[in-house]
């Protein structure tokens, strides 16, 4: 697991940090991209069956280049809706359940078309 944290950019789930009040907004996703990027590129992705994005519209947009990097075997996800939706989708990844189809009102509710 990752974690894009605003303060250390992309960092794994079990990195130690200090407690920080910095949000994300664009800029700061702008400054971080090149660490972002980095980080992202250094992951064995080829050792992953899926890969489950869970983040905000502004966190999002960190990866927005960086999705074309998943290999084709390891498909990525990418929650939608607000947050306890997207919660509900990954406990049901984590968990391997079937109900990741995506119907037209989901697309709608997500701004995905």
């Amino acid at each position: 697991m990752y974690i894009l944290s605003a303060a250390y950019g992309l960092i794994p789930g079990n990195f130690p940090i200090v407690l920080y009040d910095r949000k994300m907004n664009i800029s700061r996703t702008i400054e971080l991209q090149s660490q972002i990027t980095t980080a992202f590129s250094g992951i064995r992705l080829d050792n992953y069956v899926s890969i489950y994005f869970v983040l905000g519209k502004t966190y999002l947009k960190a990866f927005e280049d960086l999705q074309d990097r998943v290999p084709a075997a390891a498909g990525s996800i990418v929650a939608y809706g607000p947050m306890g939706k997207k919660q509900t989708q990954l406990k049901k990844w984590l968990w391997g359940e079937d109900s990741l189809t995506l119907t037209e009102r989901d697309l709608d509710e997500a701004g995905n078309y």
